[in-house]
C-alpha cells in the first residue's frame, strides 16, 4: 500500500497479505486487477514489486519469537543477565538492591518506586491522562505523586506506623527524616 501505492489502487484485494502476492510455482505472482496497469508509474512500481516477491524467501511454517543475543534463539534469565552487563549504566536508573527474601514483585515494586514509575494523578496527568483533580486520593491535602504517597501522606505514615510496631522495628518515618 504505501511502497507501491498505484499497484494499491488497481488491486482488487485489498485486504489481502504479502504471501497472496508472492510467487506461486513456476514463478507467477498473482495479482487481482481492476485493470492491467498502463501507466509509466504503474510499469515502474510492478516491475520493482516482481523483483521485491521473487527475491522473497519462501520460508514454510509458523513465525517464531527468536532471541537473537543467543545462538539456540530461546531466551534465559542468564542470557539477559549476560546482555544487561555487557550493556552501559544508563545515567537516569536507579539501583536498588535485591533482597532475597522477598518476592521479586514487591523488589520490582521498589525500583518502580524509586525510578518514580508508579502511575499517580501527577504521573498520569503528565502523559496526558484526564485527572479530575491532582489531590492526594487519600488525605486530600499533597499531590498525589510518588514522594508525597509513600512518605508526605498523614494516612502512609499511619500505614507505615501498623508496619513498624507489627515488624518490631523503629518507625520508618525516623529514616526520612
Amino acid at each position: 500500500m504505501s511502497r507501491w501505492p498505484n499497484l494499491f489502487a488497481l488491486d482488487n484485494g485489498k485486504n489481502c497479505l504479502v504471501c497472496d502476492r508472492l510467487p506461486e510455482v513456476g514463478g507467477i505472482v498473482s495479482w487481482d486487477w481492476i485493470r492491467e496497469p498502463s501507466s509509466q508509474s504503474e510499469l515502474e512500481e510492478l516491475a520493482e514489486s516482481f523483483s521485491v516477491l521473487l527475491s522473497a524467501p519462501r520460508i514454510l511454517g509458523n513465525d517464531r519469537w527468536i532471541w537473537s543475543p543467543v545462538a539456540s534463539g530461546k531466551f534465559s534469565i542468564r542470557s539477559f543477565k549476560v546482555l544487561a552487563s555487557d550493556q552501559p549504566p544508563e545515567d537516569n536508573v536507579v539501583k536498588v538492591p535485591n533482597c532475597k527474601w522477598l518476592p521479586s514483585k514487591v523488589n520490582i515494586f521498589m525500583w518502580r518506586v524509586a525510578m518514580g514509575r508508579i502511575p499517580t494523578k501527577q504521573a498520569l496527568a503528565r502523559r496526558n491522562v484526564s485527572v479530575s483533580s491532582n489531590d492526594c486520593v487519600f488525605c486530600g491535602v499533597g499531590v498525589e505523586n510518588v514522594e508525597h504517597l509513600f512518605t508526605g501522606c498523614i494516612t502512609a505514615m499511619r500505614v507505615w506506623s501498623c508496619i513498624s510496631q507489627w515488624a518490631n522495628i523503629p518507625p520508618i518515618y525516623a529514616f526520612w527524616g
